[in-house]
């Protein structure tokens, strides 16, 4: 019979007597529960999939918003960076940020768009974005999907996502709506007597004409009651 001390410093074969060395640290993978083969993690870059995400395949629209919506005007503040988190739980490689235009209400509408990782002391966005379009794209067309190209792999966490709007009026956009907190539960509510309604993201104030910003933590946000358009992720 094999004994722990008879392999003290050989994780595989310790594995393969049936014992382990009681000052030995098994590595388990998440996504199996069973020890990694040969006793470490996967090199670094190699995509490692959790248990409770199948993984991001290639050519897919992926929502960042996992709840109710509807068609509506947003109730955009002009000039305004507007936020909201997304728990990712899986490395992404990303292509493309998207939002569905239904009705458009003019000639001059556009957007930008951003995603930014997240401070775990503030709770709060920050640093320069980790995918970013400054360029812009219109929404003047009726039932369009409206697409910027981006370009980065998002490792897992919280991340946030970031738009920027212009032209008035607004068009019709695929939004946030009903009454839900998934987005609440991850920043919370500032209001007490209003719980029964939802809060859908934060807005700060930014030139729509200005390349997204690195952010600091010192903006000044705002909570945003209304919804926001839902985006995208393209992989």
């Amino acid at each position: 019979m094999a004994y722990p001390e008879d392999y003290p410093d050989d994780l595989t074969k310790a594995k393969t007597s049936g014992y382990l060395h009681k000052h030995m640290i098994v590595l388990v993978d998440p996504a199996t529960g069973l020890p990694y083969a040969g006793g470490l993690p996967p090199a670094a870059g190699a995509a490692v999939v959790p248990a409770d995400h199948p993984g991001f395949r290639t050519s897919r629209w992926y929502p960042t918003y996992e709840s109710m919506s509807s068609a509506a005007i947003p109730a955009f503040t002009v000039d305004t960076i507007n936020v909201y988190p997304w728990q990712l739980r899986a490395r992404m490689t990303v292509t493309q940020m998207l939002l569905r235009v239904t009705t458009p209400a003019g000639t001059t509408s556009n957007w930008k768009g951003a995603v930014y990782g997240n401070s775990a002391s503030l709770a709060l966005p920050v640093g320069p974005p980790l995918l970013v379009n400054n360029t812009g794209v219109a929404t003047t067309t009726i039932d369009t999907n409206s697409a910027l190209a981006v370009s980065g792999i998002l490792e897992p966490g919280i991340v946030w996502i970031a738009q920027k709007h212009n032209g008035a009026p607004y068009p019709t956009i695929v939004c946030m709506s009903g009454t839900s907190f998934a987005i609440a539960g991850l920043t919370g509510k500032t209001n007490g007597v209003s719980l029964a309604s939802g809060t859908y993201g934060m807005r700060a104030p930014d030139l729509y004409a200005n390349a997204f910003p690195t952010l600091t933590g010192a903006e000044v946000w705002t909570d945003f009651g209304a919804g926001l358009p839902v985006i995208w992720l393209g992989t």
